[in-house]
């Protein structure tokens, strides 16, 4: 059921802005706020603007972020994740449609439990932005470059939100609508010629015909940069595959899924190769040895101990 710890109960906001009040919140991480009914940020008959914010792990009722009354709120380069509203109710919440926009540049919002992004105000707009598990169908606004490819965060479940080098987020962005000179990191905004989505700028550039490390046994970021940071499994790996990309794998069994779908096969990405036979230590192909370092790519899913709910392909 949806609700809140005993010791957390909160009636009202962290930032309000009313009378026509225009409030500034940038460079901020917002996380662990318990709001309800007002949202961590109501803005009635007033503007808030959130720039190079990161708005993670909040839980409302009435929205993460509530407006009424003509109140607006805008979200440059933020990334917002990994919050929760009440059944029902969207991340951004308008109780009137007089007037009131809610504007995302540059922005991520991203597994936020599928809730809807915006609901009532008079305008809701999202330029160059990455959102995933959010439906902006059918808004009354300006829809234009959304990318909804999930967008690789180095490890959003221990609250690192930065952009791993092939993210969707990388480089998705408007330099027009670029106000700062750094990121939330206090790194440069601009790291190569085009601003990233999101509140961090990635500063490693991915390129194509690189390796992608496998390994069932990392304990690292799970991002396949290396091996200390390998994906931990082959799916992770090909989902990120492009034309010329190495993905190397270490000894062990690997399977297309954790679930029981059978219709679930490992996807072959065109003109990337695939190598086993590797410990997990090797830093040139040549060092491999299949036959030491076996590698299994199993469709013995479910129930291992029945073969009638074993995966119909391997390979796709």
């Amino acid at each position: 059921a949806f609700g809140y710890p005993d010791s957390a109960i909160q009636v009202g906001t962290v930032f309000y802005a009313t009378g026509n009040a225009f409030l500034s919140v940038a460079n901020c991480e917002i996380t662990n706020c318990n709001s309800h009914n007002n949202g961590v940020t109501y803005a009635s008959l007033g503007n808030v603007s959130f720039t190079n914010c990161l708005i993670h792990n909040n839980i409302g009722i009435g929205g993460i972020m509530r407006a009424s009354i003509g109140g607006s709120i805008t979200f440059l380069n933020c990334t917002i994740a990994e919050n929760t509203v009440e059944p029902g109710e969207s991340l951004i919440y308008s109780t009137s449609t007089s007037n009131g926009f809610c504007n995302f540049y540059n922005s991520i919002i991203a597994n936020n439990g599928g809730a809807p992004l915006f609901t009532a105000f008079t305008q809701e707009n999202a330029e160059n932005c990455v959102i995933t598990d959010s439906d902006v169908a059918g808004q009354p606004g300006i829809m234009l470059n959304i990318d909804e490819t999930p967008p690789s965060f180095v490890d959003a479940a221990n609250g690192d939100f930065n952009l791993l080098p092939f993210s969707s987020g990388v480089d998705w962005g408007n330099n027009a609508y670029n106000e700062s000179d750094y990121d939330l990191n206090h790194e440069p905004r601009i790291q190569f010629t085009t601003i990233d989505a999101g509140c961090f700028e990635s500063n490693q550039i991915y390129q194509s015909g690189g390796v992608i490390y496998v390994d069932k046994d990392a304990t690292g970021s799970n991002n396949g940069l290396n091996w200390a940071n390998a994906f931990t499994t082959l799916t992770s790996a090909l989902a990120i595959a492009a034309d010329g990309d190495e993905i190397w794998i270490a000894e062990g069994t690997y399977y297309p899924t954790a679930s029981a779908d059978a219709t679930i096969a490992f996807t072959l990405a065109a003109n990337a190769s695939i190598y086993g036979g590797f410990n997990g230590t090797e830093t040139m192909r040549s060092e491999r040895n299949p036959v030491e370092h076996e590698v299994i790519l199993s469709g013995n899913i479910g129930d291992l101990a029945l073969e009638t709910d074993n995966s119909k392909i391997i390979l796709d």
